[in-house]
Order: structure tokens, then C-alpha cells, then sequence
């Protein structure tokens, strides 16, 4: 079982600064916090889709390109750049697994 938490505004940008051999990705503001709380390994592509009762935006460009491997127990994120004001219009976020499995949460952010 996968459990999300949104941080926006996240330090994402500082900490890529100082880690990527001198590069940045400035516009990285939302962090993506995935924990596996379930028994098997999670393979999660870096691709999202945020969904309203009547509207859907699907985010590609989010790091690390390829997405990550969470074993049980595991908290890994994703990161990508979205305005405060873009993703207050939706409810829900979908992340996918490599076999194209949907995994659905309600958007609830981290102040």
C-alpha cells in the first residue's frame, strides 16, 4: 500500500543546487512523498496526472527522470515544478506503476 504526501514549496531547488555536480533545476517547488507501507516492491514511473470532477493535467517532467524503486518500508520522492495555485484546482493525484497500474490519492498538502 502506497501513501502520498504533497510538500509545495518544497526546498527541492537548494538541495538539487548543492547535489547535481553544480547544476540546478530552479523550478522545482512541489515535492512528491511516496511511502511503501505494503509487503512488495513498487516500481513508479515519473509521470503524474492531477484530476478534478472535471479536468485532468498530466505532468511528464517530473525528476528523477525514470522514477524510483520503493521496497516495503521505503519513503522515496519525486519532484517537479507546479504552481500553488495550479494544483489547489485539483483533488487528486495519480501515480503509476511500470505495468501502467493507477494509484489514486486524495490531494491533501503538507504546510
Amino acid at each position: 500500500m502506497l501513501t502520498v504526501t504533497l510538500i509545495p514549496e518544497s526546498a527541492a531547488a537548494e538541495i538539487f543546487a548543492v547535489k547535481c555536480c553544480g547544476g540546478a533545476l530552479p523550478d522545482q517547488n512541489l515535492e512528491i512523498q511516496i511511502e511503501n507501507r505494503g509487503t512488495a516492491s513498487v516500481a513508479v514511473v515519473s509521470r503524474i496526472v492531477l484530476e478534478s470532477a472535471n479536468a485532468t493535467h498530466t505532468i511528464e517532467a517530473v525528476c528523477p527522470a525514470g522514477g524510483r524503486v520503493l521496497p516495503p518500508g521505503a519513503i522515496a520522492s519525486l519532484y517537479t515544478a507546479l504552481a500553488p495555485e495550479v494544483l489547489a484546482r485539483y483533488r487528486h493525484i495519480v501515480l503509476f506503476d511500470r505495468q501502467g497500474q493507477p494509484y489514486r490519492f486524495p490531494i491533501q498538502s503538507r504546510l
